[in-house]
């Protein structure tokens, strides 16, 4: 039986799911299409929107299936919470033609990945594309978003800030590629190593859910030992690359410092980048850090939560194991002890009927040998409380291990063993109990036979010899001493009280037939 329900972790399992398809992006994959500059993303905004560019590069044709490899890397790079306002588009074709610019529109309308709130198309400005434009080339084009056509960069600044804007497009944005690149691939090894513990843990987690815990301590106490150190591990890596990350963040810092005449900026504790004045590609990639230390810590508190449950449901199952160890470790000392009771010696009562009649002697003998048995059983009943006390206990133990799984309103997971070993404990108790008690009853009441049966004995003995010194012709005198001492004869035997033995309850091994 697995520790688990069905699904008590889907949550867990969704969560790191997320993060690992978010963590899972490769500059290294796109390095070179990158360098073509058919494409790039600097980190700047409108109105929250991710600017993605198509900058003119005439030289350098832009396939569909380079356009395609280009998208899903770059739409990538902002934040969920970015991507989820939408892209703005910014196609800059001056130089080119509307050749050009159907092709591009077409693959965008053939294939991106999430919502666009506008493009923004700087058109081809050669006096024949002009001259096309007039004519016929501006229907031809079919956009189902917004389409705005700029001819001049003084037009596409209407529209967008210039702080937004990289300075081939007149902006304010001295954008580096190969700055750019160089950093992702920076960041990118450390989103990778999150995306690397992520599936480890996902892995983990997955084995912990499908585990079938073996049925000895030793086995499950090796299991929790090296869940244990899986689960320091995991905590010594996490602050590993938690430390990476904030030191990359604090290095976008410096080299923002220093390259700027502000001095003020400054990161707090909780990674605010908000009073930062940071360029936009210096800004975004001080966000994809902050958004990898999310990452980290949203793992932390999967990893947090899960061990909080993982444990105490290991920790439990231990305690069962130990809990029926103890039971069978008991249940055959309990057994040893009811043989060792029955094993002591029961007299015969037929031979000590017939024992009554012969000499004191054996009589007493009998009584030693009773003696004996009784320091005996003594001996074992010490020895039965104090088993009987480690019952109890062991019962004690088996019901807070029920009602620490009710409280914690968890999977009932050996229940089913605990409750029927704890009524077997009750039942062996009682049973020792009842046999150590029976068999000193026994040799106790065997005793008093014995003490009575001397005393009959030597009381007949003693009326025997008075009716052989009796006379059969007496005198008076002597007729009424010979009454008086019959007469005390017989009150020797009332004050005997042998009548008690009739009504005595005699058990079974003790009954003569």
């Amino acid at each position: 039986m697995g520790l688990y329900k069905q699904d008590e972790f889907q949550e867990f399992y969704l969560t790191l799911q997320h993060i690992f398809e978010e963590t899972s992006l490769s500059v290294l994959s796109t390095t070179d299409l990158l360098q073509e500059r058919l494409a790039f993303i600097t980190g700047s905004t409108s109105h929250n929107c991710p600017i993605l560019t198509f900058p003119d590069n005439s030289q350098i044709e832009l396939t569909q299936e380079k356009y395609k490899k280009l998208i899903s890397y770059l739409t990538q790079v902002p934040s969920e919470n970015e991507r989820q306002y939408g892209f703005v588009i910014i196609i800059d074709r001056r130089l080119n033609t509307w050749n050009a610019v159907k092709s591009i529109i077409s693959y965008i309308e053939d294939y991106f990945p999430y919502s666009i709130q506008c493009i923004y198309l700087l058109q081809p400005n050669s006096w024949m594309q002009r001259a096309l434009s007039h004519l016929t080339i501006l229907n031809d084009i079919t956009c189902s978003y917004r389409l705005i056509i700029c001819r001049t960069l003084s037009e596409l600044h209407d529209y967008l800030d210039v702080s937004q804007l990289s300075k081939d497009l007149g902006g304010l944005i001295n954008f580096r590629l190969f700055e750019w690149i160089e950093q992702r691939v920076t960041i990118e090894k450390l989103t990778q190593s999150i995306h690397e513990l992520n599936e480890i843990l996902l892995v983990f987690i997955k084995e912990c859910y499908e585990i079938e815990f073996p049925n000895t301590v030793e086995s499950i106490q090796k299991i929790l030992n090296q869940h244990l150190k899986q689960k320091i591990e995991f905590d010594q890596e996490l602050q590993r690359i938690k430390t990476w990350g904030h030191s990359l963040l604090c290095i976008i810092h410096q080299e923002h410092k220093q390259s700027s005449t502000s001095h003020n900026n400054t990161i707090d504790k909780n990674n605010d980048i908000q009073h930062l004045v940071l360029s936009s590609d210096q800004s975004a990639h001080a966000r994809a850090c902050i958004t990898a230390l999310i990452h980290i810590d949203r793992i932390e508190s999967i990893l947090s939560q899960f061990w909080s449950i993982h444990n105490i449901r290991l920790n439990h199952c231990l305690a069962l194991r130990h809990f029926e160890q103890r039971f069978k470790e008991i249940q055959t000392i309990f057994i040893q002890l009811y043989n060792e009771v029955n094993e002591l010696s029961d007299l015969d009562t037929s031979l000590l009927l017939f024992d009554y009649c012969q000499s004191d002697n054996k009589n007493n003998n009998r009584k030693e040998e009773i003696d004996q048995t009784l320091i005996q059983l003594d001996a074992l009943s010490q020895r039965a409380q104090m088993m009987i006390s480690h019952a109890t206990q062991l019962t004690n133990d088996g019901l807070a291990l029920i009602m620490e799984q009710q409280k914690q309103q968890t999977i009932s997971y050996g229940n089913d063993s605990i409750e029927p070993k704890c009524q077997e404990l009750e039942e062996m108790k009682k049973k020792l109990i009842e046999q150590i008690d029976e068999k000193r009853h026994n040799l106790k009441l065997l005793k008093i036979y014995i003490d009575k049966l001397g005393s009959i004995n030597d009381w007949c003995i003693r009326g025997k010899d008075m009716l052989a010194m009796q006379s059969i012709h007496l005198s008076n005198d002597k007729a009424s001493r010979s009454l008086s001492e019959l007469e005390r004869f017989l009150t020797d035997l009332s004050i005997m009280n042998i009548e008690e033995l009739q009504y005595t309850s005699t058990p079974e091994p003790l009954r003569v037939r």
